[in-house]
């Protein structure tokens, strides 16, 4: 098993990850053929509004318990889900980071 480390230069890369997370979790939402509230009822009865907020990046996942009830009610389990939350879009490509070369 592989481990992915995040690095957050700035509030920016930080609302990227926010960003890129929420677009995950709507499409691993959409993928399974779930609906918002079908998904909150899987997670141990969550507020569908919850699963609204996050999909629309207005909110982060707020504890690894949250992130576990949504691994379990996507069949999946955490570090599959985490892996895919952060996956980047398919065509965007993260750009190098490191040395310009000068």
């Amino acid at each position: 098993m592989s481990r992915a480390k995040v690095e957050y230069q700035d509030r920016h890369d930080l609302a990227e990850a926010v960003r890129r997370r929420a677009a995950n979790l709507l499409r691993i939402r959409t993928e399974r053929k779930l609906t918002a509230p079908a998904l909150a009822a899987a997670a141990e009865d969550m507020a569908p509004s919850y699963i609204y907020e996050i999909e629309n990046g207005r909110v982060a996942f707020a504890s690894l318990r949250i992130l576990d009830r949504f691994a379990k009610a996507l069949g999946m389990k955490p570090h599959e889900l985490l892996a895919e939350l952060d996956r980047e879009p398919a065509g965007q490509a993260e750009p190098p980071r490191g040395d310009s070369g000068a």
